[in-house]
Parts: structure tokens; C-alpha cells; sequence
């Protein structure tokens, strides 16, 4: 994996995870999958742009919009896995996150079936 000068990214992300911690107190099971996968999503995107975009400011077309890059969570994933920034089991690992997160926002009942297995296989 690449070794890179993370400056403030830890500060930062642990004041994020203390924010993610109050929001969900007393929150759904849906509402923790969704809440946690955004919130790794959003600090993949941290890490990516820490790396590409060290000396420049950043460009945001290449995450926001619908023909963006590297809008979703998977592409974030794929990108910081190849790039070396994320092992292969943490490419898995998220992956996996990807998918219960997909699952919690589409289907009704979150704590039966695929959901509940890939919860369980995690």
C-alpha cells in the first residue's frame, strides 16, 4: 500500500465518527447501514483526493454529477484498491458494506434474507 502524509485526514475523521456516533443513538437498522456506508464512502473520497489532488485544488467533477468518474461508492472502491491505498480484504470488506447499503435503502424488510446473511458473513 502507498504511504502518504495524512496531515489532518485522521483528525478529521475521527471528529466525523463522533458526529456519525450521536446521529445514530437510538437510529433503525436501516438508518445505521445507510448512515455507515455513507460514512465510509465519504472518507474513501477524503482519501482519494487527498492522494490525487495533494498540490492542486480539488476537482469536484470527477466525484459529483451523474456522469462523474468517481461518483459512486464502487468506483471509490475499485479506484483507492488499485491505486494501493486499501487492501484486498478491505476492498472485499467494502464491497460487502456496498452491497447491505444497497439492499437497506431498496428492500422493506432489511433483516431477513441476503441481508441478513451478508450481515452475518461480514
Amino acid at each position: 500500500m502507498i504511504e502518504v502524509s495524512m496531515g489532518n485526514f485522521v483528525d478529521e475523521f475521527n471528529m466525523w465518527m463522533q458526529a456519525v456516533q450521536r446521529e445514530l443513538q437510538e437510529k433503525s437498522m436501516r438508518s445505521t447501514i445507510i448512515i455507515c456506508a455513507a460514512t465510509l464512502d465519504t472518507q474513501l473520497e477524503k482519501l482519494i483526493k487527498n492522494i490525487l489532488l495533494q498540490e492542486k485544488n480539488t476537482d469536484d467533477d470527477i466525484f459529483e454529477g451523474g456522469n462523474a468518474t468517481l461518483s459512486t461508492f464502487s468506483a471509490k472502491i475499485t479506484l483507492a484498491y488499485y491505486m494501493g491505498l486499501i487492501s484486498e480484504h478491505e476492498r472485499k470488506t467494502l464491497d460487502c458494506i456496498r452491497k447491505i447499503r444497497n439492499k437497506a435503502a431498496h428492500e422493506i424488510d432489511i433483516l431477513s434474507g441476503k441481508v441478513s446473511d451478508s450481515i452475518n458473513n461480514m
